[in-house]
């Protein structure tokens, strides 16, 4: 699907209201609390190599013009950003989801702060020299790592609400502050990787609780994709019944007849993965293994849980009569096992 789109530039927080919580997000979640319990086991191991007097510290410009371009550029950046994201929220509306990136951003600068006082190891001698530096807007040692977690954080939690183009430039923006960062010397590699640790985990954590923009394909998109299938269809709409994994849609042919669609997505392949780990703990809100099968997803065509075997059995997934599916009732025992 197209994302909106006014003067040729992709509009950011213009999206529905309704959301969804994204398995992916879970997922992801999980792969952030190992690294940062990885972060923080090493760190406990080599507390005086990493963080303390004994730590390297990178640098490329470390003095001079280019250093404190670099440092300055970084803190306008930021700042630039900040005030970004507080204007477009506050122009759209979108006061919810301005409170989630404030616990977020909150949440992680907290952390990291925490986890790098509690390390308590003493900074190296050319750390607190280049630190000492003057800058643009303050000192060189602003954004120190409390708030590089935090601005990690608000990209992390904001990105689903903006246009492809803006997600790109937000992305951008932090991986190239981090980068400038090491390269003047400002900051040393483990604390930035428990900033951006400390940093994913909040933002990911008000994804997973908040949910994000819902851009699951609507009727349109299915008609769409089941003409392209060669199927004849006049109307889709949704279908009024409970469906575990998937959406379900009815939709009307030419003839009259009436076909019982089930879409599924990228997200119901990452719910997949979290099922079968999960399947006995209660977190059981999308796809089973068995479930996996119906029309390919609209936008992609012939991906998806589905097997590829040609069009003719794309189409004979993709729809069949109410209440069934692969030719069986949907209720029927065994019904979608492989």
């Amino acid at each position: 699907m197209r994302e909106p789109v006014v003067a040729g530039y992709p509009v950011a927080l213009r999206l529905p209201q309704s959301r969804v919580r994204n398995p992916r997000d879970v997922i992801i979640l999980i792969g952030g609390a190992a690294l940062l319990a990885v972060l923080l086991i090493s760190v406990a191991v080599a507390r005086g190599r990493l963080l303390g007097p004994g730590a390297p510290v990178p640098s490329v410009f470390r003095t001079g013009r280019p250093a404190e371009t670099l440092v300055g550029l970084v803190q306008v950046a930021v700042c630039a950003g900040a005030a970004g994201v507080l204007i477009a929220a506050g122009l759209h509306r979108r006061l919810r989801l301005l409170a989630g990136l404030a616990v977020a951003g909150g949440a992680a600068a907290a952390a990291a702060a925490a986890i790098l006082a509690l390390a308590g190891a003493a900074r190296p001698p050319a750390l607190a020299a280049d630190l000492a530096r003057r800058s643009w807007l303050a000192g060189a040692a602003f954004p120190d790592p409390a708030p590089a977690a935090a601005a990690v954080a608000v990209c992390i939690a904001v990105v689903p609400w903006l246009g492809r183009g803006w997600r790109r430039a937000a992305w951008i923006l932090v991986l190239g502050a981090g980068a400038a960062r090491l390269l003047t010397g400002t900051v040393l590699p483990m604390e930035l990787a428990i900033a951006a640790a400390a940093g994913a985990l909040a933002g990911l954590g008000v994804r997973v609780a908040a949910g994000v923009p819902d851009r699951r394909p609507g009727p349109g998109a299915i008609a769409a994709e089941l003409r392209s299938a060669g199927l004849p269809v006049a109307s889709v709409s949704p279908a009024g019944v409970q469906a575990r994994g998937s959406r379900p849609f009815t939709a009307v042919t030419e003839d009259a007849s009436r076909l019982f669609v089930k879409a599924y997505g990228a997200d119901q392949r990452h719910a997949d993965l979290l099922y079968r780990p999960t399947g006995r703990s209660g977190l059981r809100t999308s796809a089973t293994p068995g479930q996996a099968r119906g029309l390919a997803p609209a936008g992609r065509r012939a991906s998806g849980p589905a097997r590829d075997d040609g069009a003719a059995g794309r189409r004979r997934r993709a729809a069949s009569p109410p209440g069934r599916q692969d030719g069986r009732p949907n209720d029927a025992p065994g019904h979608g096992r492989g």
